[in-house]
């Protein structure tokens, strides 16, 4: 089977990278080259994690475009890291998955056995005042079938942090509540998750096509 197009730009990459080199500043790079320079780093960083710098949003989008199109023949996990503007849910999920992965990758020794990942950000989002990870992980709700929790004091909490409650999810940052449903999606998650209560004991999780409102997979 012939070598990708990442493998062999890598090869060639790192018989050009000095040995001991942990950073590379560069110019615009035509085309691709900018992302394939960006999957070499991550293979070569003995974090298994790159960040890439651009010069604005436009590069950034380029640059995340090129990696995703690589698909996972690249051999890693890109993450977008945007500008954040008050009323961006989207990216203000994209930041915390970031922070979250970030976070895990150096608190646990076991990134060897997950993608190196590329994290794409712009000078302007970088410079941008970020949580405290170890506040934020404090802070996070985590719901699991099985464990228990007050459904009112949830919804409360819930509606404290930012979340809209509204009638029908259908964006990021929204709750709703039928009887003992609650219908949730956080900004770091791709799609939004339904919670089943009995009681105060969460019953079954799964998330559900906000177009059709119905129940994907647990």
């Amino acid at each position: 089977m012939p070598d990708s197009l990442t493998s062999l730009f890598s090869s060639l990459f790192k018989t050009a990278l000095p040995r001991h080199a942990t950073r590379l500043a560069t110019p615009s790079l035509p085309g691709a080259s900018a992302a394939l320079t960006a999957v070499a780093l991550a293979q070569r960083s003995p974090a298994h994690i790159a960040l890439v710098v651009t010069p604005g949003a436009t590069a950034l989008e380029r640059v995340y475009a090129d990696l995703c199109a690589f698909g996972r023949d690249s051999g890693v996990s890109p993450m977008s890291f945007p500008l954040q503007s008050e009323a961006d849910v989207e990216a203000t999920g994209l930041r915390l998955n970031v922070l979250r992965a970030v976070r895990k990758e150096t608190a646990s020794d076991t990134h060897e056995k997950a993608l190196p990942r590329v994290v794409v950000t712009s000078i302007q989002a970088l410079l941008q005042p970020i949580p405290d990870p170890e506040a934020l992980q404090q802070a996070s709700i985590t719901l699991r079938v099985g464990t228990s929790i007050p459904f009112d004091d949830l919804i409360t909490r819930l509606v404290l942090t930012g979340y809209a409650r509204v009638l029908e999810v259908d964006s990021p940052g929204q709750l709703a509540v039928r009887g003992g449903i609650l219908d949730i999606w956080p900004p770091a998650t791709a799609l939004p998750w339904r919670a089943e209560f009995f009681g105060p004991e969460i019953e079954s999780l799964r998330t559900f096509d906000p177009a059709t409102q119905c129940s994907v997979e647990e």
